[in-house]
């Protein structure tokens, strides 16, 4: 097995490109979020590479050429910009969540929500948009909701233990930011409901059947 590092080939230079735009240039991105089609069309790439950039397949992506340092970064890129709406629709998932954990809530029912975070602290951007949200649906922190945050600090090894800890809070809901983070949580518990925020695949991540 040769350990010495393989360049992208040269029929991968303009989805690179794409991808690097994607990762560090915001006027790009910004383009891209408004019309990804027409923006990475104008990028010189085919429709087989706009396909595959789009759904930010991985696979399909090395196959044509990309960086795999490129893919990640620039998928992580588009994650950090989009958060906010992500969190907020999530938001509204919780709710049924919620009410699939527990038909009849309660008078002065207080939800304890466990947060298993593995990309965002509880201090970014999507967390906010999250609290912000659910306050403006009823669920306010102190009053009738206590989110229970556990960040795994970029130590993916410590999120089963994290998962745990969280079981141990007497949590009536968790969720998860990403595939890994459903997959611990789903290793300690079959019985409260675990919504998750964020999967490229989550059938594929053996997250739902």
């Amino acid at each position: 097995m040769s350990l010495h590092y393989t360049f992208p080939p040269a029929s991968g230079y303009l989805l690179n490109r794409c991808l690097y735009q994607l990762k560090s240039d915001d006027t790009f991105r910004e383009r891209y979020l408004k019309d990804a089609e027409a923006t990475l069309r104008e990028a010189g790439l085919d429709p087989e590479r706009i396909a595959a950039l789009r759904a930010l397949d991985r696979d399909r992506l090395l196959a044509l050429g990309a960086h795999a340092y490129l893919i990640f970064m620039a998928s992580l890129r588009l994650k950090m910009v989009t958060a906010p709406q992500t969190f907020e629709r999530f938001a509204v998932w919780l709710l049924v969540g919620a009410h699939t954990a527990e038909a009849q809530q309660p008078m002065g029912k207080v939800w304890r929500v466990g947060a298993l975070m593995s990309l965002y602290p509880p201090d970014a951007e999507g967390p906010q948009a999250l609290r912000q949200h659910l306050r403006t649906l009823g669920y306010v922190e102190g009053q009738n909701l206590v989110i229970e945050w556990r960040y795994s600090q970029g130590r993916n090894d410590r999120l089963p233990s994290l998962a745990a800890e969280l079981i141990r809070l007497n949590v009536n809901l968790m969720v998860a930011d990403t595939t890994l983070a459903g997959r611990a949580a789903m290793r300690v518990t079959s019985t409260i409901p675990i919504v998750l925020v964020s999967s490229a695949d989550a059938v594929g991540g053996g997250l739902v059947s």
